[in-house]
């Protein structure tokens, strides 16, 4: 049967790579922090605890045959909870609790390796139906309450492998950071990329944004102003951007609104694909007229 404390569901897993990553102990993050709320399925023998701003964590549960001294009956200190790497069967009155996965808010789900630890002792044959009940609360305790604590302190402890924090990637201006690589790569066309610090992530491009629907724009951009309209001037394009960038600039009008190429007194193409020049006499002073692709130092 699917019970729930609060809330309901598990919360799947999947795996990161560890290249260009930090390791972090979970004990240091949950240690002190009590849970908002916790989840059990008696079917799956699994459990789930959210903390909130410091993440959540899942679990499974276990009966077992092999004995084990759990808290409550050996001393007080959590160095004296029996825990098994592997357990030799799933029947009998031995409560065993192992813990799979944690999330940071906002983050990857990080898998865990760990140890089984043996949280109780029912004696009358009633673990299977109560074993996730009892590691789903150990795990969302919401206050200290002593030796329940201690408990749910041993089962963080049993963590082998520690948390895999994936670094960030910073990735410039122009540049985002596509889905399932490290690499960062050159906004495409009809984008832009502010640049920024993003984590890899399998299924999520990182930092692009599409321009409005009937603008374009060259590879490479960085701001949703530099998405516009493409002037063709013989085989060579201009892109045209929405606000004006230069202190003197050339103005396109299309439909109601206006667009703008850039200009300098340098003599510049007009585009980085280009040796065409474009070039406007304005009292008395040539100008080159370029896009954004054109890179001017000032």
């Amino acid at each position: 049967m699917n019970k729930k404390i609060i809330l309901s569901g598990i919360f799947a897993i999947s795996v990161i790579g560890m290249a260009d990553a930090e390791t972090t102990n979970l004990i240091s993050i949950l240690g002190p922090v009590f849970a908002i709320d916790s989840t059990y399925d008696t079917n799956t023998m699994t459990f789930s605890a959210n903390y909130g701003d410091f993440g959540s964590i899942t679990g499974r549960a276990q009966c077992s045959s092999l004995s084990g001294c759990d808290i409550y009956e050996c001393a007080v200190t959590i160095g004296d909870v029996t825990t098994h790497p592997t357990l030799p069967d799933n029947s009998g009155d031995y409560c065993y609790c192992t813990l799979d996965s944690y999330t940071p808010v906002g983050g990857n789900v990080q898998v865990l390796s760990a140890l089984w630890v043996v949280a109780v002792n029912y004696y009358d044959g009633q673990c299977a139906s109560k074993c996730a009940y009892t590691c789903a609360g150990f795990m969302g305790l919401t206050e200290n309450s002593g030796r329940p604590f201690m408990a749910r302190d041993a089962i963080i402890n049993a963590v082998e492998t520690p948390i895999i924090v994936p670094s960030t990637i910073s990735c410039d201006a122009g540049y985002y950071l596509p889905a399932g690589t490290t690499e960062c790569a050159i906004c495409p066309a009809n984008s832009y990329c502010a640049g920024g610090e993003y984590e890899k992530s399998e299924t999520t491009d990182s930092g692009i944004a599409l321009c409005q629907s009937g603008l374009i724009a060259p590879t490479g951009m960085w701001q949703a102003e530099q998405c516009g309209h493409a002037l063709h001037i013989g085989d060579a394009v201009l892109y045209l951007r929405q606000t004006k960038q230069t202190e003197h600039a050339l103005h396109i009008q299309s439909g109601d609104n206006i667009f703008y190429g850039n200009a300098t007194t340098a003599d510049v193409p007009m585009n980085i694909n280009t040796n065409r020049h474009f070039k406007i006499l304005f009292n008395d002073i040539v100008y080159s007229i370029y896009d954004d692709t054109i890179k001017i130092d000032n």
